[in-house]
């Protein structure tokens, strides 16, 4: 998986399971599932492919994909920063299920997305304020004198 380029789609599933990585971060995860290692994005959709619209707790999860404790700690936290699962705030013998995400399929589809909607707006005008331009404030106490620097984007 990677970046789309323009022009392409990929089915909404496919875009829903990217594991976004910082730049700054050039280690490469491996975890070892069922016995075998594997990068952590083939980690990520296993426990997603196994969660299918379930609830599940960490320790369910682990079990059956025998994965250890602190690797599935790790892997639930990436997946929670990326928006891939969510905590249902329940509880099955003390312990928090999670379940996964499901994004409407109509408007992954139908509506635009945020970069979208940002290129379709152009700067009509530009108009900056400078210090010299706005009043003097002062008080009798002390002299404060107040000065504002502000730019203004007028979008069509």
């Amino acid at each position: 998986m990677g970046v789309l380029q323009k022009g392409e789609w990929k089915m909404g599933s496919e875009n829903r399971r990217l594991i976004v990585k910082s730049k700054h971060d050039f280690k490469n995860y491996e975890y070892e599932v069922n016995g075998k290692s594997c990068q952590r994005q083939e980690a990520v959709d296993m426990i997603l492919d196994l969660m299918a619209g379930k609830s599940m707790t960490m320790q369910e999860i682990g079990k059956e994909l025998k994965i250890n404790k602190r690797s599935m700690f790790n892997l639930i936290k990436v997946m929670r920063e990326n928006n891939l699962i969510t905590n249902t705030k329940l509880r099955r013998d003390r312990h928090y299920l999670f379940k996964t995400k499901d994004d409407c399929l109509i408007a992954t589809y139908l509506y635009p997305s945020a970069k979208e909607i940002e290129d379709s707006f152009t700067i009509k005008d530009r108009k900056t304020y400078k210090a010299e331009d706005t009043k003097v404030v002062s008080y009798n106490t002390k002299t404060i004198v107040k000065y504002a620097t502000t730019s203004l984007d007028f979008v069509s």
